[in-house]
């Protein structure tokens, strides 16, 4: 595959990706995300729900325990197409800290299930060297682009290399298919970590999830697969009932989940019904 080296950011590109690296990759690029102050309206409930949405459409910046500081536009789980997908979850902030701990080498290469618009687990492993691919549904893939975008240069400096769509990008995969996608059966190195989080909070997506990572764990059998979630009823257990009755998953503990959760922020009640487990195949 030929590439050509960018003038503007120094990364390599492959050349067939010139033009869109260009037009809205490179790290060059100046960020014109703006969020304008909210207004409150007075004129009924369907100016309050607009009213709620706009207030929900925001920007969130943090810093993880490693020094990497993230920016996130995050969309209302209000907007339509999006749902809770636009949204930054605890969740995703505890498998980031996980990453961290587990200080994956530039040789992993991890892959992130329903990842959402604010890939912060990705961006991490991505910011210590690893390979990172990044995955949902299509709408949601094309916000989570405009927030590695908004990452590219803070990544890069934390890695101290060049990013580039080898190691830093996203994939439209859809659960439940007959097959995963193609990228990911044709990689020359195997998957070793698989990060899904705060993804089985809806029943009706249970079977379609278990049959995708039945699939990954048959394909990658030695990748190490984590999982984070915040208990909200009874909806996780009857996950994890079924994954293992039904696919043959149990859960192992994750060392030290208390300290992970404590490196997150102090509002330890926003913390409540936090999990983070290992699935292994029995």
């Amino acid at each position: 595959m030929s590439s050509y080296t960018c003038s503007s950011c120094g990364g390599v590109v492959a050349t067939s990706r010139q033009a869109q690296h260009e037009e809205s990759w490179c790290s060059s690029i100046p960020d014109d995300v703006e969020v304008e102050a909210h207004q409150p309206n007075q004129h009924g409930l369907a100016n309050t729900l607009q009213d709620l949405n706009q207030s929900l459409h925001k920007i969130t910046n943090i810093e993880l325990s490693s020094g990497l500081k993230l920016s996130f536009e995050e969309i209302s789980v209000w907007s339509s197409g999006t749902s809770t997908g636009g949204a930054l979850w605890k969740s995703e902030l505890l498998l980031a800290e996980w990453v961290i701990r587990r200080s994956l080498s530039p040789s992993d290469i991890v892959l992130e299930l329903g990842c959402g618009a604010c890939p912060a687990a990705g961006m991490t492993a991505s910011a210590m060297g690893c390979t990172a691919i990044m995955s949902d549904v299509a709408n949601v893939v094309s916000l989570a682009e405009t927030n590695l975008k908004r990452n590219a240069l803070n990544v890069t400096k934390a890695r101290n290399s060049q990013i580039n769509r080898n190691n830093y990008d996203t994939l439209i995969f859809d659960w439940g298919s007959d097959k995963i996608p193609a990228r990911l059966s044709s990689l020359s190195t195997p998957i070793s970590v698989i990060l899904i989080g705060d993804c089985i909070f809806n029943d009706s997506t249970h079977v379609i999830l278990l049959k995708t990572i039945t699939q990954l764990n048959a394909t990658f059998v030695s990748a190490k697969i984590i999982l984070a979630f915040q208990r909200r009823g009874t909806v996780e257990a009857d996950f994890f009932a079924l994954a293992k009755e039904e696919y043959d998953f149990q859960t192992a503990a994750v060392e030290d989940v208390e300290g992970l959760k404590a490196k997150l922020d102090s509002n330890t009640s926003a913390h409540l019904g936090l999990e983070i487990c290992e699935l292994i195949k029995v």
